[in-house]
């Protein structure tokens, strides 16, 4: 089903016209702050921002917050560590708004896990997961 849903959202990119597309292996977030690990903060945070037509991002801002200022710092943190390939329209790059849920969540044992979710601007509330790379 996940194939499917990425296959739906990629298309739906490419017929808007301009394009951005993620690099390598999927973005991610290895920071969890330790305030918010000891004391079991859990959320999503939303986060938005331009690609530049390096591919390199910008402008990072919380849309929508977690609840716990570390968290939501961690989110902005991780993120400006992305790259993608930029987006083109007529052949040439063009910067365009992004934004990623970035979800902190703990199992009833305590194990912590991060995952990233991208959302397309043009895409409404269809999301892509895993898409991107870290920068190195």
């Amino acid at each position: 089903m996940k194939l499917w849903s990425l296959l739906l959202a990629l298309s739906a990119v490419l017929a808007a016209g301009s394009t951005a597309f993620a690099e390598g292996r999927p973005h991610v977030c290895r920071w969890d702050p330790p305030v918010a690990r000891n004391h079991h903060q859990t959320g999503t945070v939303t986060i938005s921002f331009s690609i530049k037509t390096d591919g390199y991002v910008e402008k990072l801002e919380v849309a929508n917050s977690s609840g716990f200022p570390e968290l939501d710092n961690a989110a902005l943190w991780c993120a400006s560590y992305w790259h993608y390939l930029p987006a083109t329209e007529n052949g040439q790059a063009i910067e365009v708004p992004w934004s990623a849920a970035v979800a902190w969540s703990e199992s009833a044992a305590g194990s912590r896990s991060v995952s990233v979710t991208e959302i397309p601007p043009h895409l409404n509330d269809t999301s892509v997961a895993g898409c991107g790379s870290p920068r190195a």
